[in-house]
């Protein structure tokens, strides 16, 4: 299928040329740390999205950087959630009143910068006053694949963001069911063999033999209200995305910070993809006929995550973000102990693994001195022991690469305390998804991209909850029908 282009919207459009208009932001204009910490007061302000507990470890960081600039006085903004914080940034960029310092996806980025929203932040980066740049070493300790989207939004590579907090996804399971049946199932690697062991899973929960597992809880109880299935995945359109790709297809690409094209109806992989995946949630036993669903989504049962049904044993293993790992376990969780490893991918060829999570930017609100403010609280952020205690008290990843040879990271790998044991499993395979082969790839992001994702997450729900979904041709329909409603909603 010929390659849509998606263009700059008229509501965009407007948006960005209102914003345009009489424009107020100060040139830029870098100023020393000196002349920094000879100002009698400084305030900046930092919008984030987070919960308590990330809060916490943001603050800590803020106060040992005021050790150091105690004239800088950071206002920490919480808003609920990314969706919340992308439209709180909305009405503040449109006001131009934005916060110094925001939190924010490469798509929200490029929506602002439609606006000239955005401090690009090369000129601090490449800067030769003391203390305010990188080195090239310094920039090269970045993994590559969290900095290429910053630097993605022009042809000159100019950086407007840097990476904050990152995670992936992995394949959780449940440790105390596979470790009973050992000698009959093991950690899939592959769809191939996730299939198989979801089978035999069905096998061993219909004998009874899982009945003693548990105390007080009969595993075949579930079957009773058709709520159990042996495998989940967490997010509709990580799983688009993550299937489209593993079956050799491609999803969409960026061509600017405003228009993108829309790939996933180019051929029929997503097609195929899903064709294979809808199989195995209607599976049916070919002697007794019985249904037997071998894979699902949160829909299923009701729910936006897959981490409810793992706790209350009505899934064995799904696959979800790292940095939602923690919502697997809890007083509430029926499972006693969880396991960590790779996702599952279809073949050697095409071993994909999405990787996820915010940036940092600053807005050009504010004068020189605020800006600067701002930059050195980023540098702050992401020093190597920084960046390190972020993923010690967060389950995010590390940033820079020197972080992961740092003594008190290498002990929580290697040594974690009861609290740290399920992190730090988690993060032993996110780094080893790099010696195992794994493309790491980002998902691309220009103004609108959410929208696309958007509408492919609902297409999943359709195919895996309709009931008159059947054939190749019903599913295609279906990734179609997402594919024209993306564009409408871009077209706008």
């Amino acid at each position: 299928m010929k390659r849509i282009l998606l263009f700059l919207t008229i509501l965009g459009s407007i948006f960005m040329l209102s914003a345009c208009k009489n424009r107020t932001y100060d040139p830029i204009e870098l100023v020393s740390i000196e002349e920094i910490k000879s100002m009698e007061r400084i305030n900046i302000s930092f919008m984030i999205p987070f919960g308590q507990d990330i809060e916490n470890v943001i603050r800590d960081m803020i106060a040992d950087f005021n050790e150091e600039y105690p004239n800088i006085r950071v206002k920490i903004e919480v808003v609920g959630g990314y969706d919340t914080l992308l439209k709180e940034m909305r009405i503040k960029v449109a006001g131009k009143n934005p916060p110094t310092l925001a939190i924010a996806y490469p798509d929200h980025v490029a929506e602002y910068l439609r606006a000239d929203a955005v401090l690009p932040l090369t000129p601090y980066i490449k800067s030769d006053l003391e203390g305010v740049g990188y080195t090239e070493e310094e920039l090269a300790d970045f993994f590559e694949e969290y900095m290429f989207e910053n630097r993605s939004f022009d042809d000159k590579g100019t950086y407007y963001s840097l990476p904050f907090n990152k995670s992936t996804e992995v394949l959780i399971y449940n440790k105390d069911f596979f470790d009973a049946f050992k000698d009959e199932i093991s950690v899939p690697r592959t769809w191939q063999e996730a299939e198989e062991v979801s089978k035999k899973i069905w096998e061993i929960i219909l004998s009874g033999r899982a009945d003693n597992l548990y105390d007080g809880l009969k595993l075949t109880e579930h079957l009773k209200d058709k709520n159990f299935v042996p495998f989940a995945y967490d997010s509709n359109g990580n799983l688009f995305i993550t299937a489209t790709r593993q079956w050799g297809g491609k999803y969409t690409e960026r061509i600017d910070n405003s228009t993108g094209e829309l790939l996933f109806m180019e051929n029929d992989k997503s097609v195929e993809a899903f064709k294979y995946l809808h199989d195995l949630a209607r599976y049916t036993d070919p002697v007794t006929g019985k249904e037997m669903p071998l894979f699902q989504i949160p829909e299923y049962w009701a729910e936006r995550y897959s981490s409810n049904p793992f706790k209350n044993l009505q899934t064995m293993f799904t696959i979800g973000s790292t940095a939602g790992i923690r919502h697997h376990v809890g007083a509430d969780s029926k499972v006693r102990t969880l396991g960590v490893a790779p996702v599952v991918y279809r073949d050697e060829d095409h071993k994909y693994v999405i990787q996820q999570g915010s940036n940092i930017m600053i807005s050009k609100r504010g004068n020189k001195y605020e800006r600067m403010a701002a930059w050195l609280l980023i540098k702050h952020f992401l020093k190597p022991e920084n960046t390190a205690k972020f993923s010690i008290e967060t389950a995010y990843f590390p940033v820079r690469k020197s972080a992961l040879q740092l003594p008190e990271y290498q002990e929580f790998l290697n040594t974690p305390t009861i609290e740290q044991e399920i992190h730090s499993q988690t993060a032993k395979v996110g780094i080893a998804y790099r010696e195992l082969g794994f493309e790491m790839f980002v998902d691309p992001a220009w103004a609108g991209s959410a929208e696309v994702r958007k509408q492919v997450d609902l297409a999943v729900v359709s195919i895996f909850s309709g009931s008159k979904v059947r054939s190749k041709d019903d599913i295609r329909q279906i990734i179609k029908t997402a594919y024209d409603k993306a564009l409408k909603e871009i077209s706008r």
